[in-house]
């Protein structure tokens, strides 16, 4: 009895917060701004919310390609389960998509002028849609990128 209340509990939750996300929406599918200010609210990710904001987000930059987005952020973090570990080359990689630092910070903020900061899904997803509008997918995340096309 004790963990069909908690069930419940969470079905709540989850639904609440699908509603005060979709409620606060501020704009449309052209103002990225007011869709990347309501994501950023959110505290406690989980697979669904990721799903929903890559698919906002793919919508927003003109990103045709959800699949990719979403492959990559499960075969990297597997969707925030590992949003950190040391990688092969004994450096930090972190967040949804594991950035590395360098990298982040050469990209997302050099090249793009996003917000440092690394540990944020939303920002990391837009990093990625706009390296993947540059063709750059492939070249930094070469073993995930090669599994993603080998499945398809």
């Amino acid at each position: 009895m004790n963990q069909i209340i908690k069930d419940i509990g969470k079905v709540v939750l989850l639904t609440l917060t699908l509603l005060a996300l979709s409620s606060t929406r501020v704009g449309n599918a052209d103002n990225s701004k007011n869709a990347y200010k309501d994501w950023n609210s959110v505290k406690d990710w989980n697979p669904q919310l990721i799903t929903m904001m890559q698919n906002d987000m793919c919508d927003e930059y003109g990103w045709k390609d959800k699949a990719l987005i979403h492959e990559l952020s499960k075969h990297e973090s597997i969707n925030l389960k590992v949003p950190y570990l040391i990688d092969t080359n004994n450096k930090p990689s972190i967040g949804l998509y594991h950035f590395q630092e360098g990298t982040f910070e050469r990209y997302c903020v050099n090249n793009f002028g996003l917000k440092d900061d690394i540990n944020n899904p939303v920002v990391q997803t837009i990093c990625v849609i706009k390296m993947g509008q540059r063709n750059l997918i492939h070249t930094n995340w070469v073993l995930s990128y090669k599994k993603i096309m080998r499945n398809r």
